[in-house]
């Protein structure tokens, strides 16, 4: 069985505790410096840690692999501190904050041999995944334009995690969905051309980010894609 530490005790964290419980592997514990975690740890039964080097020490010989979901700020230090220790890693999207993040995640993993997934699930909902068989067995024809379209529910405040300081956390931490989607499903473009602004969210601006997006991508023999 593999033992398995989650990393994060937020709504993600609690997704992927129980679905590790349900799903027959061996939850060793949550990890967060939030102390409400430790309610999610008592309900399902396993360890409460603070601190990640107290989880690793305690757990070193039982750990076989984490599941990172905390912020996105935090995840490249924590993929490092992981792959120093040789455990397998799943992540939440994105990697880093940045390309110089995302290149030496890249680097880190090809070199210690550990396996690394992010969380780009729309790849196994079952109509993403139906899609896929569609376009790849040309029951759809030839794609020409293809159009994507994301909205969340709610409006994200300042200092949430995805607010950074760097521009462009839309990009990486919400449209990144769809730039997997259209990548998996058509290859890696030619040309990307964005454009957007702060429309609605005016504190979006103080946050060096933006509230409406739009992302268009050109693969070499088509389709046209807009996000």
């Amino acid at each position: 069985m593999t033992g398995i530490l989650v990393i994060g005790g937020g709504r993600m964290g609690r997704i992927h505790s129980i679905n590790v419980k349900s799903l027959g592997g061996e939850l060793l514990g949550v990890v967060d410096v939030n102390e409400a975690a430790n309610a999610l740890a008592r309900e399902l039964h396993v360890p409460y840690f603070k601190d990640i080097d107290a989880a690793f020490a305690s757990l070193k010989d039982k750990v076989d692999a984490v599941i990172i979901a905390t912020s996105t700020p935090t995840h490249f230090g924590l993929i490092k501190q992981s792959v120093e220790c040789g455990l397998d890693i799943f992540v939440e999207k994105p990697v880093g904050i940045n390309r110089v993040e995302a290149e030496e995640v890249v680097k880190l993993v090809h070199n210690s041999g550990v396996k690394l997934q992010v969380g780009f699930h729309k790849r196994f909902d079952a109509d993403f995944a139906e899609f896929s068989k569609a376009v790849t067995s040309g029951d759809l024809g030839r794609p020409l334009i293809v159009r994507f379209v994301a909205r969340d529910p709610v409006t994200p405040q300042p200092p949430a995690g995805i607010f950074t300081g760097e521009a462009g956390a839309i990009f990486y931490d919400f449209v990144i969905h769809d730039l997997d989607m259209s990548n998996w499903l058509f290859g890696m473009p030619t040309a990307v051309y964005s454009d957007g602004g702060v429309f609605i969210c005016k504190w979006y601006s103080n946050a060096n980010d933006l509230d409406n997006v739009i992302v268009e991508l050109r693969y070499k023999d088509g389709p046209l894609v807009t996000i």
